[in-house]
């Protein structure tokens, strides 16, 4: 970092997806990003102060855990079972307590929260509000990362020889995306994301701020959850580990 500063850098941002925990984990723990308090601390330790913001993106529980567990699949995992697609859509580990954790580990550090379904297929917009700087003009189409399809989850399935998984498949033979929740799970997820988006939209506890598109151009239904920005954001408290007040 020092020598990045002499070389006349103002701004210096670090992208990973997997800095505050994988994917992998997610579904071993059927957990949402559990380990993230320990692992954005050493990050924190890493930037020896200098770090001025986090910024996090979050999406819809039914849709984030969908997306994870066919990613998961095309990587090698089992489908999961109707029991570990159950204990998902009850766990009570929600974004809130995700940002939570994550506020304990980097404080004085301003956290900003970008809902996907406001940032989706717009690169350029979100890196204008980590950097607060103008940014270019998005042109391309490639959309890295994105979950397989129902029909690429099928042919995955078949060169395994995983006739199971084909037939946790079978019942959405109509379908593009897989979602493997029933209609109460997804209810049940939805309604988290929703006290998740009110709790942000209230102020967070003034750990984070929510900033949010008002001219999003993408595609898919966007929830209108609230204005564009809100957040104390030199609000001084202690921070606690979520569940350990």
């Amino acid at each position: 970092m020092a020598r990045t500063a002499q070389s006349g850098v103002r701004k210096l941002l670090v992208s990973d997806e997997n800095m505050i925990g994988t994917v992998r984990h997610n579904l071993r723990k059927r957990a949402l990003y559990p380990a993230i308090g320990e692992r954005m601390a050493y990050f924190a330790q890493a930037f020896d102060g200098r770090l001025k913001r986090v910024v996090l993106n979050i999406r819809s529980h039914d849709l984030f855990w969908a997306s994870s567990i066919a990613y998961g699949v095309a990587r090698g995992h089992c489908v999961l079972s109707p029991s570990g697609i159950e204990k998902i859509a009850n766990a009570k580990r929600t974004w809130r307590d995700v940002i939570t954790d994550l506020a304990c580990a980097v404080p004085d550090t301003e956290i900003r929260v970008l809902p996907f379904e406001r940032y989706q297929g717009t690169p350029d917009q979100m890196l204008a509000k980590c950097l607060d700087e103008a940014a270019p003009i998005n042109t391309g189409d490639e959309w890295l990362n994105r979950a397989p399809n129902l029909s690429a989850l099928r042919t995955i399935l078949v060169e395994r020889g995983d006739m199971e998984g084909l037939c946790a498949l079978a019942s959405q033979e109509r379908a593009q995306r897989w979602i493997p929740f029933d209609q109460i799970q997804n209810a049940q997820l939805r309604e988290a994301y929703a006290d998740d988006m009110h709790w942000l939209i209230s102020g967070a506890d003034g750990l984070a701020i929510l900033t949010e598109d008002t001219d999003h151009s993408g595609t898919g239904n966007i929830p209108q959850f609230g204005p564009f920005e809100r957040g104390q954001r030199h609000d001084k408290q202690d921070r606690h580990v979520a569940g350990h007040r």
